[in-house]
């Protein structure tokens, strides 16, 4: 029970408010019902009657009840003293879709000082007088319950709008937390070519520390960069053909996708230029490569 309903005993109106705004003393929760408490209330304490304890939603249905069982009341005893008889709704009595009820009731003109015919909506979906001329009375009533009908569906319209809209918004937040992770750690590499990145870290190290060395840096970038496993490299040959030295052994070229991404990244972030003898030096020190990583995988299996 976190809320209660409280009628304001000044204005004969009712709240829905907090248990905790209650200022109850030592009275216990089961005790509060149909006694007068001192209520905090918009910065200041007034006094008001406890007539409902429960959950904020059973409240606020409660709250909305009495609301308009005052307003029906009030607008009754309005009507019994201009004239019209309090008991069963007089003649002419009709009711319009969602509760409001519409019926003849005389009422005193200010202006003219005489009686007039006018049409009345009682409370049910609002306090609201409409003052029509008798002669049209019936084209009215059917004005009003066509506002009444287009009003709900306009009112169903945003609400399914906004329900989707907040469907949406979870889609995205939920999309967001799946990506988050990846999209930090994407800003903490460097992208080759599609699917294949390095660690920004290493890369910049490496272009200052060898960018003026090619073959340095491809091998720093080769070996360090997680590209290829040492063993790969180390099982492996740059052509894949059996050397005349070795003709009983043959060894898998390395895969030239990687391997030429890393190439012309080399190449691009060094300078090199085609068709130089840069290039050629370049490229003639690429080839020994294999036989770097079975020299680097035997130093760490002896180690």
């Amino acid at each position: 029970m976190s809320h209660v309903v409280v009628h304001w005993e000044k204005e004969k109106s009712y709240s829905c408010v907090k248990l905790k705004k209650v200022i109850k003393g030592d009275c216990g929760v089961d005790d509060l019902l149909d006694k007068s408490f001192d209520v905090q209330w918009g910065g200041d304490k007034e006094k008001g009657k406890i007539i409902g304890i429960g959950s904020r939603k059973d409240m606020k249905i409660l709250e909305g009840e009495k609301a308009q069982e005052a307003a029906d009341m009030s607008f009754y005893e309005h009507n019994g003293e201009e004239g019209v008889e309090e008991g069963p709704p007089p003649e002419g009595h009709s009711q319009l879709d969602g509760g409001t009820e519409i019926f003849e009731a005389e009422v005193r003109n200010s202006d003219e000082g005489n009686f007039s015919a006018s049409l009345v909506l009682a409370p049910g979906s609002g306090s609201r007088e409409v003052e029509v001329n008798h002669g049209r009375h019936d084209a009215d009533v059917i004005q009003l319950q066509e506002r009444l009908i287009e009003k709900d569906k306009e009112i169903a319209m945003l609400q399914a709008e906004n329900l989707s809209l907040r469907t949406t918004v979870k889609q995205l937040k939920r999309l967001i937390k799946k990506t988050g992770v990846s999209n930090e750690e994407s800003q903490d590499r460097v992208e080759l070519a599609h699917g294949i990145s390095l660690d920004k870290s290493l890369v910049e190290l490496t272009q200052i520390s060898y960018s003026s060395r090619p073959s340095l840096f491809f091998r720093k970038l080769l070996f360090e960069g997680g590209l290829f496993q040492l063993e790969e490299i180390a099982g492996s040959s740059m052509t894949g053909k059996s050397s005349p030295l070795f003709r009983h052994l043959t060894r898998p070229a390395l895969d030239p996708v990687r391997f030429g991404v890393l190439k012309d990244f080399t190449i691009k972030s060094c300078g090199i230029k085609t068709n130089t003898l840069e290039m050629v030096e370049f490229e003639q020190k690429l080839r020994n490569i294999p036989g770097d990583a079975r020299k680097r995988l035997a130093a760490v299996n002896n180690s």
